[in-house]
């Protein structure tokens, strides 16, 4: 289930598989996973365009020409609980 929230004019948005990233597509060529708290998760004070995850994804894809998606897997307090992870 997808979740997205509106929280201190910032846009947070979690997939199916509760990372804060945009949903996988097939169209995804390259998969990067990153594991971390809630540094990397960037908190409610970070905007989903705004975290490291979707800055390397936006860099790689134009670097490398393929459709690439860092994946933000991390646990923030508060946040919703990661229960799977591919």
């Amino acid at each position: 289930m997808q979740k997205k929230i509106l929280k201190f004019g910032n846009h947070i948005f979690y997939n199916q598989f509760s990372q804060r990233n945009r949903e996988i597509a097939p169209s995804d060529s390259i998969f990067v996973a990153f594991f971390g708290d809630s540094v990397l998760n960037g908190g409610a004070q970070t905007d989903n365009d705004s975290l490291a995850t979707s800055l390397l994804s936006e860099y790689w894809t134009e670097k490398t020409g393929k459709n690439v998606l860092a994946l933000n897997i991390t646990q923030a307090r508060g946040e919703p609980t990661m229960l799977t992870v591919i």
